[in-house]
């Protein structure tokens, strides 16, 4: 186990792939293993914080666990867009309808709008 690393076992769930992975600016660390996505997160917060941390509790799910989103919405070509916005760019938006970090209720709704 990682150092910070909290002593829960992790479970052996696949990692969803995004169609949307480096294009969204909603995740960026996707492509890594999740026992190495919480020990990159856990380094960037001892970084952030010089204090001694507590371990880092992993979820209980790696994938449709994100129950807060910030989307935008904008208008282009007389259409509505509703969607992320694009990864490094605060003007366009990716018309997003599923991800498999938001939950599949968010997606429901999505697709419904």
């Amino acid at each position: 186990m990682s150092p910070g690393i909290g002593a829960t076992m992790l479970k052996k769930q696949k990692i969803r792939k995004c169609a949307h992975y480096g294009i969204c600016g909603g995740c960026s660390l996707r492509h890594l293993s999740y026992k190495k996505q919480l020990a990159c997160k856990f380094k960037n917060l001892k970084l952030l914080f010089p204090v001694r941390l507590r371990p880092v509790i992993p979820a209980p799910e790696i994938n449709f666990y994100r129950n807060r989103m910030d989307f935008a919405c904008g208008a282009s070509n007389r259409a509505i867009r509703l969607g992320l916005k694009q990864k490094g760019r605060f003007d366009k938006i990716i018309n997003i309808k599923n991800c498999p970090i938001f939950t599949e209720k968010t997606g429901a709704i999505l697709n419904y709008i």
